[in-house]
């Protein structure tokens, strides 16, 4: 089952390798780039453009323009959001219902918990481990083998 034929995937993704699973209604949005042996699992959405009404946010979402990025073996859970400008290294876990914004990059081996929301232009170093319900600000910087 590469990809479930009730994914919804806007845009051409013919370069989507077969090594992927996408799971049932996945939505991917254009400017996606996946890596071999990722699996993407039920409802989660990939690429999301930031959103939000004029004067809503403290500070408007400054997005490069770009692809989301998501390195080989990692995992997406289910419910999970993936905002477009991030880059996700190699053999990652990402846990249900995590919310990861724009700009924002995270490095190798590392394990993104359930229902953790990590803010725009957040940098996580290597083999970082961020636990269940954490709550990471905007314009962070955690460094490699931290355990949050």
């Amino acid at each position: 089952m590469p990809i479930h034929p009730t994914a919804v995937i806007y845009g051409n993704h013919d370069d989507i390798d077969p090594s992927v699973e996408i799971h049932p209604y996945v939505v991917i949005y254009p400017n996606v780039k996946l890596g071999k042996d990722v699996q993407v699992f039920p409802f989660a959405v990939l690429g999301k453009p930031p959103t939000a009404p004029y004067g809503l946010l403290r500070r408007h979402p400054v997005t490069k323009k770009g692809q989301l990025i998501v390195g080989s073996g990692t995992i997406i859970s289910p419910h999970v959001v993936l905002y477009v400008g991030t880059t996700i290294g190699k053999d990652c876990l990402i846990g249900d219902s995590a919310s990861i914004r724009e700009n924002v990059v995270i490095g190798d081996m590392c394990l993104i918990s359930r229902f953790v929301s990590v803010n725009s232009n957040t940098r996580i170093g290597n083999r970082v481990k961020v636990m269940d319900s954490t709550h990471i600000t905007g314009d962070m910087v955690i460094e490699d083998d931290c355990f949050v």
